[in-house]
């Protein structure tokens, strides 16, 4: 087991890409496989860097891609923000290589996304149905409260506090 230190986050460099990508995947199916999930289809959109790193969503003005380090040496996850006008802000993603979970990375991940954009006035994300795991880090760590469900993904928003 590695020594965890202190996450460090930077904006992604092309060159972390290939890293990055496997780290999702390995992510996406170590969590895939221990929830059970019933197909295989279920999780092709998490064996694609060109599903997040690479994609834009409709109507995104902006979009921002971090490299997570473990104390500014191994890359350790990554996240992508896709931003809208109107302070509307979409977690596109956020993984943390396996080895490396229930750490409080993904924790600190979090709150380093809330203090880089603080006139957020909506998130929201979307998460497999299958990821338990997912499910309770967004809604007990992060505080987003699940409002829908479509195509096997839970849909979630998050309102910041200051701002309700």
């Amino acid at each position: 087991m590695p020594t965890h230190r202190t996450p460090t986050f930077a904006f992604m460099v092309a060159d972390e890409l290939p890293e990055l990508a496997d780290m999702m995947r390995r992510s996406f199916l170590a969590e895939f496989r221990r929830a059970e999930a019933a197909g295989e289809a279920e999780l092709a959109p998490y064996m694609s860097s060109d599903t997040f790193f690479h994609r834009w969503l409709f109507g995104c003005v902006d979009i921002d891609r971090y490299t997570i380090r473990d104390g500014g040496q191994a890359i350790v996850g990554g996240m992508v923000v896709w931003r809208f006008e109107d302070a509307y802000n979409v977690l596109g993603l956020l993984f943390i290589d396996p080895d490396w979970q229930d750490a409080g990375v993904g924790r600190r991940a979090w709150q380093f996304l809330e203090a880089t954009y603080p006139d957020t006035a909506r998130w929201s994300l979307r998460t497999p149905t299958w990821s338990g795991k997912n499910r309770y880090f967004y809604e007990r760590v992060c505080g987003f409260q699940r409002v829908g469900e479509s195509q096997g993904q839970a849909e979630y928003e998050k309102v910041p506090r200051v701002l309700q």
